[in-house]
């Protein structure tokens, strides 16, 4: 499933960029990282190729529920960007709704790894606005579903923007 699912976002992305690589490699990195901290539940994997398909491409959640079911359209409704005049108002929200699912809450955190990790190797200038950022992305989204594995992730991203 996971091969078709890669697919399926890749078509739906077509030609879109992510810095220099096509976009398929932003969505390869959150699965990794998910891999790398031992996150292997299925439907998770899966919503790390389409996390970004709604905000980034004509497919809709609808179809994305008709395709794949319910679970995996929950966690791309809860990571997709609401409506908002600015970043700042997309986010304030779009926490709340991540926030109240454990599971998009790993998700955006590898979203947020994989964005910051890109952005420090390839010196993006994005890396000053995820530092920015960073104490309302926590304060909205660490809260009572942590555990073991999702606070590691959240103290390599601390690791990550420390002094950056």
């Amino acid at each position: 499933m996971i091969r078709f699912i890669r697919e399926f976002a890749i078509n739906a992305h077509g030609s879109q960029k992510y810095g220099e690589n096509l976009y398929v490699k932003h969505l390869d990195d959150v699965y990794e990282v998910l891999k790398r901290f031992g996150f292997d539940k299925p439907e998770l994997l899966e919503a790390a190729y389409l996390h970004d398909i709604v905000e980034d491409t004509n497919i809709s959640i609808q179809e994305i529920e008709k395709v794949f079911g319910w679970k995996i359209s929950d966690l791309v409704w809860r990571v997709t960007s609401a409506e908002g005049k600015n970043r700042k108002e997309r986010n304030e929200r779009t926490y709340p709704k991540i926030a109240g699912d454990y599971w998009s809450i790993v998700l955006k955190l590898a979203d947020r790894i994989a964005n910051v990790e890109e952005s420090i190797k390839t010196g993006s200038t994005l890396l000053h606005m995820y530092k920015k950022e960073y104490p309302y992305f926590k304060s909205s989204l660490l809260g009572v579903f942590v555990d073991e594995r999702s606070m590691s992730m959240w103290n390599h991203l601390d690791n990550l923007l420390e002094d950056k």
